[in-house]
């Protein structure tokens, strides 16, 4: 047992962020940075940094865990880190995010799923189908002057955010909004701008919650050829259920619902209103008998509905059931964003500088979640994407223009792991196509 710790200085140059070489890598292999260029406000200063540069310090910034703005005034003292950016002051920052105007963020939110997509083709090239989950969630704030916090319909004081996840986690829409927005505002615009990126030779799904129910989200999901299941409402089921309960054929099922292992499944057609492109959908319904009925009850059973696009053929009653259910994942994957980003909560009084800023953290979100699949095949969380590719100790050596990182030996073992693993990812010509360079060079590696 070491029963005294003493402490003393060094000459040696120390990071706690070599794995940041991970990332630099990565932006340069997808061009990230001159592409992000065309999207930024415009420069005006000449000995200043660019606008893509100071995107990406706030990109690597929340790689790195930065928390807040203020954070950057503290990596500006971290070696590597400045090497890497330039380093930017947090006051410099709060500028460049209040110049961001709407057609600034609506770039960004069409390039966005390209990004998504791209980096998805590189690690999964080999998948047929892609499945896109949207969901809003809310960001509770405790400022009183905050632009756009506002009571939404579970009385909480907050921001809300529109999101789309693909299955693999791979964040292709994401939007800031006022906290009392309907959850499904500017979802349309939005599945619209994702569903183009993706090529029409994949096999193309959709699945929401009851939000996002109406007529306008089934054109244009009709229109764009992509397959959907969305839950209803209860005033909407209950009517359709009142017209055709007793012409429906039940069947059992093994599926679990409602706490219960006793479950039927039923399908039925309904024709909503203003439906363009066919003249009616399906409807599919899972029961399971209630516990307890009372004289106030109408029915003995408890119901849950999805309206989908898909015939019996495509897809079976019970195979809807289980799609639709997987949109749960993508709660996962908020709640990865959430407390990975620190999207809880965000640091400006302005809703378009936090909007831009949320822009960096979700642009470092695909980066990291891309990562995580160079760690395990099932991807993992951000928590654990910063504790082995981003917080790995390294000595920093100095000379002839270039950096050098000096590992342990076991550190050093698993950093060439991961690089030969993101070349081969990254083997196809055209890929490695960056001329952006701030004067840094990927460091070599020596032991």
């Amino acid at each position: 047992m070491i029963k005294n710790i003493e402490i003393e200085t060094t000459r040696k140059e120390l990071t706690h962020l070599s794995g940041l070489i991970f990332f630099e890598d990565l932006i340069k292999r997808l061009n990230l940075v001159n592409r992000l260029a065309e999207f930024l406000p415009r420069h005006i200063a000449k000995k200043k940094l660019l606008p893509k540069e100071k995107f990406f310090t706030g990109v690597m910034a929340f790689i790195s865990g930065a928390d807040c703005i203020e954070d950057l005034s503290d990596l500006r003292n971290e070696h590597l880190f400045f090497q890497m950016t330039g380093g930017m002051a947090s006051s410099t920052m709060r500028t460049f995010l209040g110049k961001f105007k709407l057609k600034h963020f609506e770039k960004l939110q069409n390039f966005l799923p390209k990004v998504a997509y791209e980096l998805r083709q590189k690690m999964f090239s080999k998948d047929k189908k892609i499945i896109i989950t949207m969901d809003a969630t809310p960001h509770e704030q405790y400022g009183q002057y905050m632009e756009g916090v506002e009571w939404d319909y579970k009385s909480r004081w907050c921001l809300s955010s529109q999101n789309a996840f693909d299955e693999r986690g791979f964040c292709y829409g994401w939007n800031l909004m006022n906290g009392g927005a309907h959850s499904n505002t500017g979802a349309v615009d939005m599945i619209e701008r994702i569903f183009k990126s993706i090529p029409k030779d994949r096999q193309r799904y959709f699945r929401a919650d009851s939000a996002y129910g109406s007529h306008k989200i089934y054109n244009s999901l009709i229109n764009l050829g992509v397959h959907f299941g969305i839950c209803l409402k209860e005033n909407v089921w209950s009517v359709i259920l009142k017209k055709s309960e007793f012409k429906m054929k039940w069947t059992k099922t093994r599926i679990r619902f409602f706490e219960s292992s006793k479950c039927q499944v039923a399908s039925t057609i309904y024709a909503p209103k203003d439906l363009k492109g066919r003249n009616f959908l399906r409807v599919v319904f899972i029961r399971a008998k209630k516990k307890v009925i009372t004289k106030e009850d109408k029915r003995h059973y408890r119901y849950y509905a999805i309206i989908t696009d898909m015939t019996s053929a495509q897809m079976s009653d019970e195979e809807v059931i289980k799609f639709y259910r997987g949109r749960a994942n993508a709660e996962n994957f908020i709640k990865d964003l959430k407390y990975g980003m620190d999207f809880k909560h965000f640091p400006c009084q302005s809703l378009s500088k936090n909007k831009a800023w949320g822009f960096m953290g979700v642009f470092a979100y695909n980066l990291m979640r891309f990562s995580s699949f160079l760690i395990d095949p099932r991807g993992c969380f951000l928590k654990r994407v910063r504790r082995k590719m981003v917080y790995l100790a390294a000595e920093i050596r100095k000379g002839q223009r270039k950096i050098k990182l000096r590992f342990s030996k076991n550190v050093f073992k698993e950093v060439k792991r991961l690089k030969e693993k993101l070349h081969l990812n990254f083997c196809s010509q055209g890929c490695y196509r960056s001329s952006w360079d701030r004067g840094y060079s990927p460091p070599d590696f020596a032991l």
